[in-house]
């Protein structure tokens, strides 16, 4: 039987490109009517000083219940607004903020009857149908929730989180050109926001225009010169562009603004990388650690960078650090799996590879690298369950099949090897992967 080598995956590496966050929730102040320069002062003109006679008052109680949100004590606060509605059943604004604390501790159903009994009251309560509608975001009920931000928007148009929340949604559906409708809507209502330029730019990357996303990234930052997110962002835009240069000043910029902040470093580190600086990258993953001693992802991503020099003792003692501090994190099982393996630990490594899968029943990855592990032990019909898997999984992964067909032709099973090469084969191509698709070929023209 003739014996094939099988192909190993490359190892991850962390590079994460900051997209729109959750939106957050308004909650309702002193004044009935929201604009931007309000929204910032929610709650701050609430607190009064209370006397004697206002004691066990809706007012008093209200404000209470603002006090224990702001500690974040959800429960408490939840209780001081139910006294104040008790009270007196019309009090909008302690109703709209008891939806808000019931949001915050969970009770997203209970959130959503608070709100809505504030449009039974006032039909014309703008943060009732905004709150609402990202309580129905978490319920997974877009549609509901688009129509809550329309309303709001119909009532005050030049209420600005509506549209952002839209966008977002739009964005979350594949609808690019409507998530871009809306943000082109808020620039056109306040041009000097940083914000919709920001996640303007995300809809332009995902949509392929790198380079609209790179102008949309600049403006944001001569709006906002501190926000970090969006130098990463950008730095990320120019490298892809190809302007390594410039994409390293903007990572240094990110240090700058803020050197104690770990992810500064982590994500300068990650750049180096990519570049082949893997002693700069040590030194910033050194330095993230040193400012943040349990960062799981900084020791995996060390751990990456030293079995790639060679250096498997003190890959693996990283991993197991990262594992330490976070016994869930599937990537360090996975890759700490192929440092095991290349040591020759096999069933070391096919412990690792399980766990990750059990942490993780989508990583295609860790199924075709178990593969790998169970095919040098000779159990090619686990093998290719592995393999089968990783495929169902990620229909273009072009090593799983290639892999598949290893395990096929070393059970005999020639067709079967052969007609994944050439699925192989394809999928290299497509993807350019020229010494690979020339790799498989050479066996396909040797074995059909």
């Amino acid at each position: 039987m003739i014996k094939i080598l099988t192909r190993k995956n490359s190892l991850v590496l962390f590079l994460i490109l900051l997209f729109p966050t959750i939106p957050t929730i308004v909650v309702g102040n002193s004044s009935d009517t929201v604009g931007t320069s309000k929204e910032k002062r929610a709650f701050e003109k609430n607190e009064y000083i209370i006397t004697q006679q206002q004691a066990n008052t809706p007012i008093s109680y209200y404000n209470q219940g603002n006090i224990k949100y702001r500690a974040k004590q959800y429960q408490q606060a939840i209780e001081a607004y139910t006294k104040a509605i008790e009270q007196n059943s019309g009090f909008i604004k302690a109703i709209n903020n008891r939806g808000v604390a019931r949001y915050y501790s969970g009770d997203t159903q209970g959130a959503i009857e608070d709100y809505s009994r504030t449009l039974t009251l006032n039909p014309k309560f703008i943060l009732g149908y905004f709150n609402r509608g990202i309580a129905y975001e978490r319920l997974g009920n877009k549609e509901k929730a688009i129509e809550d931000y329309n309303e709001a928007i119909r009532l005050y148009p030049k209420f600005i989180r509506p549209y952002i929340n839209l966008s977002i949604i739009y964005y979350s559906l594949g609808k690019e050109e409507a998530a871009l409708k809306e943000y082109e809507k808020v620039i056109e209502i306040h041009p000097q926001v940083f914000w919709p330029y920001y996640y303007r730019a995300a809809a332009y990357y995902k949509s392929g225009d790198k380079q609209a996303a790179l102008e949309d990234y600049n403006k944001t930052i001569s709006l906002a010169p501190k926000l970090i997110q969006a130098y990463i962002n950008r730095a990320i835009i120019n490298y892809e562009l190809g302007d390594k240069q410039a994409a390293l000043k903007d990572y240094n910029k990110v240090i700058s603004i803020n050197p104690k902040w770990p992810l500064g470093y982590y994500y300068r580190a990650n750049f180096r990388y990519k570049l082949g600086e893997k002693e700069g990258a040590l030194e910033d993953y050194n330095q993230a650690i040193s400012i943040q001693p349990r960062y799981d992802l900084a020791y995996n991503n060390r751990g990456f960078t030293h079995l790639s020099m060679g250096n498997k003792e003190q890959a693996l003692e990283d991993y197991n650090k990262a594992i330490e501090i976070n016994p869930r994190l599937a990537i360090a099982y996975y890759n700490r799996g192929n440092a095991r393996y290349s040591s020759g630990n096999t069933k070391e490594a096919l412990q690792d590879y399980s766990i990750a899968i059990n942490l993780n029943p989508k990583y295609a990855k860790a199924y075709n690298n178990r593969g790998i592990a169970r095919s040098s032990m000779k159990d090619y019909e686990k093998a290719i369950a592995d393999y089968d898997e990783a495929i169902r999984l990620d229909s273009n992964y072009p090593n799983a099949y290639y892999n598949r067909g290893v395990a096929q032709f070393n059970l005999g099973k020639k067709d079967e090897a052969l007609a994944d090469w050439k699925q192989a084969a394809k999928i290299y191509q497509q993807l350019e992967q020229e010494k690979d698709y020339q790799d498989v070929n050479k066996l396909i023209k040797k074995y059909q």
